[in-house]
């Protein structure tokens, strides 16, 4: 079983955090494309079944 978990951006201009779906690179709060990906670019193996 594999589980998608959600990204998360930062800012580096104002340091708040948000998703990208909606907003991209660009950050809601401030409007600064100074960001950086904080998680959802791994990936997270729950259960591995075996024969």
């Amino acid at each position: 079983m594999i589980v998608i978990l959600s990204v998360v951006i930062i800012c580096n201009a104002c340091g708040k955090t948000f998703g990208t779906v909606e907003n991209g690179k660009t950050c809601p709060h401030c409007k600064s494309e100074d960001t950086v990906l904080q998680c959802g670019n791994e990936m997270n193996i729950k259960e591995i079944e075996a024969c």
